[in-house]
């Protein structure tokens, strides 16, 4: 179906088969495990496919943004480039990626951190031109209105919900997950951890939760060498396709997800 946004990661895709216009999608990890990186990946393919993609970003400036696009599309890490150190052929590349993502569909809209605020940009930038994808930047540094924060969040999603439905877009909310998985076996997340609400996964057409052993290997020992880069993509509730696991590499010096080639599978 042309309709459908699927994450541009094969393995994923085959998978729980991407978003449809009106739904309404979560990826949901603890911090450092790569949720901004799983965004951006989403949001350059569905912009390279010609979607217009818009992100409510609530944690990074949208320079910083746009930055870690550019080293994600020019295969290098952002780090040497940030603390000029970087070679020749680094900044070539980073300068390369730059220049493709200013001829991509995307814009970054700073500092939007309620869901009515989010609702009237994106009316305004709809009407504009059709929007074919919307990703936010994480929903717990939205605000809403409660007695607690699990009722706000909760109100948060219903009304993230409705807006997807109303402008027939699919959104892409990230999520943090709570401390659960660091004192689990094996680390693995699971639909529980969902922090501050479990309406998040009532409102959810799709929830992804993302896991790398290799955070917990470094974080067991600074040291470690042993990391093989294996993200897994945790398919927890899926609409249009089965729930399960997708395996991806993540490469993290560029912060970027791929997917894993047949023979390092």
């Amino acid at each position: 179906d042309s309709k459908v946004v699927p994450t541009g990661f094969r393995n994923l895709d085959a998978l729980a088969g991407g978003l449809c216009p009106g739904e309404l999608g979560y990826v949901a990890a603890r911090p450092s495990m790569g949720k901004t990186a799983m965004m951006g990946g989403w949001a350059l393919r569905a912009a390279q496919s010609g979607r217009r993609v818009v992100i409510f970003s609530l944690e990074m400036t949208a320079r910083a943004l746009m930055e870690r696009f550019s080293a994600v599309l020019g295969k290098v890490p952002l780090t040497p480039i940030k603390r000029r150190v970087a070679s020749q052929d680094q900044l070539d590349r980073f300068y390369a990626g730059s220049i493709e993502l200013a001829a991509l569909p995307i814009t970054v809209v700073e500092g939007t951190n309620t869901a009515e605020r989010i609702a009237a940009v994106l009316r305004q930038l709809h009407q504009a031109s059709p929007v074919g994808l919307v990703m936010i930047d994480y929903v717990q540094l939205m605000e809403g209105n409660g007695r607690n924060r699990n009722e706000q969040v909760s109100e948060i999603s219903r009304r993230l919900k409705l807006l997807a439905q109303s402008q027939g877009v699919p959104i892409v909310a990230l999520s943090q997950l709570n401390r659960s998985p660091e004192g689990r076996q094996g680390h693995r997340p699971q639909m529980g951890d969902l922090r501050d609400s479990g309406s998040l996964e009532q409102d959810a057409d799709m929830l992804l939760m993302l896991h790398r052993e290799d955070y917990y290997r470094r974080l067991k020992d600074p040291g470690t060498t042993d990391l093989d880069g294996l993200a897994e993509v945790i398919v927890a509730k899926a609409r249009n396709g089965p729930t399960g696991v997708a395996k991806l590499l993540f490469i993290e010096d560029q912060m970027r997800f791929e997917d894993l080639t047949e023979c390092g599978a």
